[in-house]
């Protein structure tokens, strides 16, 4: 299996998109800095969009790739989708379970500080369906 050819461009496109992203986080903490800096680094708020462009530009282009290396629409697309849950879930379901442990053991210490989940929310994370339900989006992961 062969892979894409990486474009420079892009890689230093993130690069720049994450430094500003830990710019204007950092900003608020830069008390007494030039204008100039501060003006630079409240453009940094248009890293996670640049990310985000960026990202539907390489994923386009693995399609693409896996689309001249591959016959047909439905093998392509079914390899695309395995890739991106393969990459994704593992970590998130992980990501779950130590959220659940942390519940667990705030709740016995600062019960009064949680809010609320139920199993349901826990299931909808579980099947990546939490943005559709506002009491799943934020309360589990």
């Amino acid at each position: 299996m062969t892979q894409a050819p990486r474009i420079a461009a892009l890689d230093v496109g993130r690069t720049l998109a994450v430094i500003g992203v830990i710019a204007v986080h950092l900003a608020p903490w830069m008390v007494e800095s030039p204008v100039w800096l501060d003006t630079l680094a409240n453009l940094g708020q248009y890293g996670v969009q640049c990310f985000f462009v960026i990202s539907a530009i390489t994923i386009f282009a693995s399609i693409e790739h896996d689309a001249q290396r591959l016959n047909g629409t439905r093998e392509v697309l079914r390899n695309f989708y395995v890739k991106r849950f393969a990459r994704i879930a593992p970590l998130y379901y992980l990501a779950i379970i130590g959220y659940a442990v942390v519940d667990h053991l705030a709740l016995r210490a600062h019960g009064h500080m949680l809010s609320p989940h139920s199993f349901s929310d826990v299931v909808l994370n579980l099947v990546f369906l939490h943005g559709w339900v506002p009491s799943a989006s934020d309360s589990v992961v």
